[in-house]
């Protein structure tokens, strides 16, 4: 049975009742994890839960599991930004499975200014060992994140902020949240510091996803390939 920590008094709204477990396995048996969050975004209807996470822990998967409450529900995936790191899982729900019932989260309308974002008090909202941990952290400054893309392969420059964070392997693919709306996902630990991490601004970075919901095509795009 999952829980809720609260390290402090940060008040995340209702997205920590939207935060999930994926658990993404293939390309030879390897299995990535993350946390995720049920967003309300897209085609997301009364039989279909849309699952926002990180594209790296999910590239090349062949199975995908999303657990909530301690159940485990298979996932295949909606949309997929090997450039921003976004992906969106869809789970066909029952009306007896309890995920059906949770409230989606709402993502931000409109993201922060450059001014806006400077030291910004934030929250993350973790999934670790079946615990929801819920976080207080505060945003450095937004930024243009120059990196490569999933597959290592290519140059990738993606919107985004800077947070002074305390983060860990598995913690990629968690929400930002300002006054219970989601404006980020966490995307990477800072190798050079102990307490800085990147998010990418899910408002600037969400075009090809909507894009690919919107139609029910992802493109060119194959999220089958996997990751070196």
């Amino acid at each position: 049975m999952s829980g809720v920590a609260c390290a402090d008094d940060t008040d995340p709204g209702r997205v920590d009742a939207a935060v999930v477990s994926v658990v993404a396995t293939g390309c030879g048996n390897d299995y990535a994890r993350g946390t995720a969050t049920i967003v309300d975004i897209g085609s997301a209807t009364d039989n279909t839960v849309m699952v926002l996470t990180s594209a790296h822990t999910v590239a090349g998967a062949d199975r995908i599991d999303i657990t909530h409450d301690g159940v485990a529900y298979p996932g295949t995936i909606a949309a997929f930004d090997p450039n921003t790191d976004l992906a969106v899982i869809a789970v066909e729900t029952r009306p007896s499975d309890a995920i059906a019932a949770v409230t989606p989260a709402a993502l931000a309308g409109k993201g922060l200014s450059t001014a806006a974002a400077a030291s910004r008090a934030a929250t993350v909202v973790l999934y670790r060992d079946d615990i929801v941990d819920v976080r207080s952290v505060n945003i450095v400054r937004r930024v243009n994140i120059t990196t490569e893309n999933v597959y290592l392969d290519g140059d990738s420059r993606r919107p985004g902020y800077e947070l002074r964070a305390n983060i860990a392997t598995g913690d990629s693919g968690a929400p930002v949240v300002i006054d219970g709306r989601v404006h980020a996902m966490l995307w990477s630990k800072s190798r050079r510091s102990d307490d800085r991490a990147w998010a990418v601004d899910v408002v600037r970075a969400r075009t090809l996803i909507d894009t690919q919901i919107n139609t029910g095509d992802l493109g060119e795009v194959d999220p089958t390939r996997c990751r070196p």
